[in-house]
């Protein structure tokens, strides 16, 4: 999507706090509000008028409110966020927690805008961090381990092979392109187009998904307005608005793709790949030797760099692992340990460190994050045994949300941290 018509300020309000105001230009505001009144002309019913002939300057005096609640909602997810996560990203600005929307506003012949506040964290970092002396943990050395990666590297490499069917399947990972499109399918804002990821769940609330996407085919395009759209991008009011999808990529459930883990890795050689499995099947004291590896580099960067998380993110991070722990059935019984909320408040602040870390260290390694890094992440996903490779988790994936849409931009920010991160444990490491 095109962002050279939109603009953004950013000012910062306090030592770790950043609004961001994203405006969104009248004649894009203009185009939407006569599309959403011309809808609203078609769909209603009012007394004196038949089906279709309502004037459309009584629908713009009546329901001016309405439209204008629909425009915001939808201009968010389908402009907005990804804007915004562009943004600030151009400007290397490292955040601390997601952007918080504040307000918006909207009128028909004006700009829009969208308000944001952003958690902010800055500190100093210099290029001998590549050079500080970290000891990596070793594997286990029994030889089933050996067996068990080999294993499971030939058979989802034999999986793949035998899998004719690629349309898409229950399971999948879709990305999707959707264009706003009018009543005679011609798109409604020119060259402006959303991109989503969706996993197509086998629970009965994604059905309605199911029925937009099984057996489509990569590459194909076709024009919907089914309802889960009409869902997604108004939660408020009915709506009645028509798409043009494109599906963009598919990642197959049917089987792990080995060649997509080389590439996530940077790795070359089929016995580097074997190496780097061992990494999820070797476990000392019920912790695998990637998460060993991971806590031992944070260890050793927050050694040498200390980082300070600003309270209120620790508090809304801490509200965040609280909310997840109620789904544990365990959680009764965690809760009643001493030192519970002690152990939590300590978890969400080294979560804040680490991720406005790996974004900071992102920024000054000029990393640069493409959708292909976003199918190599995803991929992981597809398996429970490569999950471990992940320490950064988008929310809806963490929570096993399959059922909504997932914007490709706030999925490409967390497929940054984690492409930093690998960054970081490959320097470290090195012999």
């Amino acid at each position: 999507m095109k962002s050279s018509t939109f603009s953004s300020d950013f000012i910062q309000i306090g030592p770790n706090l950043t609004k961001a105001i994203i405006k969104i230009p009248t004649d894009l505001v203009k185009k939407f509000y006569k599309h959403a009144a011309r809808n609203h002309m078609n769909k209603i019913n009012t007394s004196g008028f038949s089906r279709g002939t309502i004037p459309i300057e009584y629908i713009e005096q009546n329901f001016k409110q309405n439209i204008l609640n629909h425009l915001k909602e939808f201009f968010l997810k389908y402009f907005v966020v990804s804007f915004l996560y562009r943004e600030l990203r151009a400007k290397k600005i490292v955040t601390a927690g997601e952007p918080r929307l504040t307000n918006s506003f909207a009128y028909p012949e004006k700009e829009a805008e969208y308000h944001f506040e952003i958690s902010t964290i800055q500190f100093p970092l210099a290029k001998e961090w590549k050079y500080i002396s970290f000891r990596a943990p070793k594997r286990k050395g029994y030889k089933g381990i050996d067996k068990q990666a080999a294993d499971f590297l030939k058979e989802e490499k034999d999986k793949e092979d035998s899998i004719s069917n690629r349309d898409v399947q229950v399971g999948d990972w879709v990305s999707f392109a959707i264009t706003l499109v009018d009543s005679e399918l011609k798109p409604v804002f020119e060259n402006l187009k959303e991109t989503y990821w969706l996993k197509i769940g086998n629970e009965e609330t994604a059905i309605s998904f199911q029925e937009v996407f099984l057996n489509r085919k990569l590459g194909e395009k076709f024009y919907s307005n089914h309802i889960c759209f009409q869902d997604f991008f108004n939660t408020e009011q009915e709506t009645h608005c028509n798409f043009l999808i494109e599906i963009i990529s598919i990642l197959h459930q049917g089987f792990f793709s080995v060649e997509k883990f080389k590439d996530h890795f940077k790795i070359k050689t089929n016995k580097k790949t074997h190496q780097k499995m061992v990494e999820v099947f070797s476990f000392k004291d019920d912790l695998s030797l990637r998460r060993s590896i991971i806590d031992g580099t944070f260890n050793t960067l927050f050694h040498s760099y200390h980082i300070e998380a600003p309270s209120s993110c620790v508090l809304r991070q801490q509200q965040i692992i609280l909310d997840n722990l109620q789904y544990n059935p365990d959680y009764a019984v965690y809760k009643s340990e001493s030192g519970f909320q002690d152990h939590v408040k300590k978890l969400a602040e080294r979560q804040v460190k680490e991720a406005a870390f790996m974004e900071l260290l992102a920024y000054y390694e000029e990393l640069q994050i493409e959708d292909v890094d976003v199918e190599n992440y995803l991929n992981l996903t597809q398996r429970l045994r490569t999950k471990d490779f992940i320490h950064f988790s988008h929310p809806a994936i963490h929570a096993n949300q399959d059922e909504y849409p997932i914007l490709t931009e706030p999925l490409k920010q967390v497929c940054l941290r984690e492409k930093a991160l690998n960054h970081a444990i490959f320097h470290l490491t090195k012999e």
